[in-house]
């Protein structure tokens, strides 16, 4: 016999509904008070609004060509930000550890100012990120407080992927006669924006499986399969190597951790993919790409050597210089580091001027060891807590939707990772914003499942072995996911 799901002597099985028997209605969970705030809905969608801005680029594009700041996100941010403050989104973001440590990767990066190479410069540094990237952790976290508004923030990160893609693609600068980047802005350099495009990718897959149920989802369907198509092919166009090592590393995550239908379609489906965008990709980009040797091939043909394999391994010699710079100057300084933002200044002479093009690194050298560990900790903590969600509800028939959800964020964590190994990306606001959005779903999935279809009937046979017919026997709703502290053991949550 069957055990009921929620025994206590023994183990919860996975379910699967019975035939012919419809899923019971949930029943209504108790309305929590802060969604009864009549301040939170006007917070949540300025929390939207500032988030497109932020993933988007957008107010950086109209920067751009109005040629006039227009302080858009601070129309949205302050709004957002009351929000967090008056709902109690502040005491929500705190409840789980990963905020901690960010927090006090904050509280050492001021505390390193003092001993700055620069203390001006650095301490701009640490009120920027305060100010503008530190926030986006608690927005993110904060204000999302049912599955239908986490969703809202996944479909709001997909458009602005889609809007990031095209603006890419036609909006774009050539950096020498191999290279694809923006015309401006914080990312305009080909490596940044592929870095940028990396996080968002995965997040179409989100919108291309579970497309939102208005209007015809097929065409969110189609569309979001498009710009997946049209990203790719625009970072590739970057000509970014360390963007390319990112692609691979997510090809291997998908074909590891993916159903076994899906594994084999991707074993079919990723060589003609990348065959298909060798073809339509320049020769020059080609070989920028092929090219991560640092030695210096002459041209076999005529002797000289190729000027797009010459740029590209002199990159590679000066990134791997950059990397061993990094490294010693972490070990000069490993309590306080240089200062915020003052690698570059310290090493100009030796590194002409260049900052790590490592954000682990640049942590390191320029705020000290302790600044890595918080950051370090922030980063794997959040992704902890992301696998605990993941882990549990693959085992719940009920959250297959949650389990969509882990997927798509978990391997859009993992290239955006590998990809900031080759980027300066220690300042931006991708890792607190993404640490909120695990902090929110791990809340949503474990406390809010009145959201979910219950799973209240399930087909149990008889204990009598002369029974010709199984009786349904009714089946509480599942519990709540467990706190983040607690340990699960499963054999695997592929």
């Amino acid at each position: 016999m069957i055990p009921l799901q929620g025994t206590a002597s023994v183990k919860p099985a996975p379910l699967g509904l019975s035939r012919g028997v419809p899923p019971a209605r949930p029943a209504s969970a108790p309305v929590k008070p802060e969604i009864l705030n009549p301040g939170n809905p006007v917070a949540f969608y300025a929390a939207l609004a500032l988030i497109f801005l932020r993933f988007s680029l957008l107010h950086e594009t109209v920067a751009f060509y109005t040629g006039t700041n227009t302080y858009i996100l601070y129309l949205f941010a302050i709004p957002a930000l009351l929000g967090v403050v008056l709902t109690g989104g502040v005491q929500r973001t705190l409840a789980a550890r990963p905020a901690k440590y960010w927090l006090a990767f904050v509280f050492w990066l001021f505390l390193t100012v003092p001993f700055s190479f620069w203390r001006g410069e650095s301490a701009s540094y640490a009120l920027n990120y305060l100010r503008t990237d530190l926030p986006m952790l608690f927005v993110m976290a904060g204000l999302a407080l049912t599955w239908k508004e986490f969703k809202a923030i996944l479909y709001t990160i997909s458009g602005a992927g889609i809007f990031s893609i095209f603006t890419g693609l036609f909006l774009s600068k050539e950096y020498g006669s191999d290279r694809l980047g923006l015309a401006s802005g914080t990312f305009a350099n080909p490596n940044d924006y592929a870095g940028h495009l990396l996080i968002l990718l995965p997040l179409l897959l989100f919108l291309v499986l579970n497309p939102p149920q208005i209007l015809l989802g097929w065409v969110f369907r189609v569309g979001g399969a498009v710009a997946i198509l049209v990203g790719l092919y625009v970072t590739l166009m970057s000509a970014s190597r360390g963007a390319l090592v990112a692609l691979v590393v997510g090809s291997v995550f998908v074909i590891l951790k993916s159903r076994a239908s899906v594994r084999i379609a991707a074993l079919v489906l990723l060589p003609i993919l990348a065959f298909a965008l060798i073809r339509v990709l320049p020769e020059q980009t080609l070989a920028r790409l092929q090219n991560i040797s640092i030695s210096d091939q002459p041209n076999p043909e005529d002797g000289i050597a190729d000027p797009a394999s010459t740029e590209a391994e002199g990159s590679a010699r000066a990134r791997r210089f950059l990397l061993q710079e990094s490294i010693r100057v972490t070990l000069e300084h490993p309590l306080f580091g240089v200062g915020p933002g003052q690698f570059a200044a310290v090493e100009g002479r030796a590194t002409g001027w260049h900052s790590t093009h490592n954000s682990f690194t640049q942590i390191s050298s320029e705020c000290g060891i302790p600044a890595l560990v918080f950051f370090l900790a922030g980063i794997f903590s959040a992704f902890r807590l992301l696998l605990r969600v993941w882990k549990q509800a693959r085992y719940r028939p009920d959250m297959q939707e949650v389990v969509t959800v882990c997927y798509c964020l978990s391997l859009s964590f993992v290239m955006f990772l590998t990809a900031i190994f080759f980027l300066n990306f220690g300042y931006v606001f991708y890792l607190p914003a993404f640490t909120g959005l695990f902090i929110a779903l791990w809340r949503v999935a474990g406390q809010d499942l009145a959201a979910f279809p219950a799973l209240t009937s399930a087909r149990v046979p008889s204990a009598r072995p002369s029974a010709a017919k199984a009786t349904l026997t009714a089946i509480p709703a599942p519990a709540p996911l467990s706190p983040p502290r607690k340990t699960f053991r499963f054999n695997r949550y592929r």
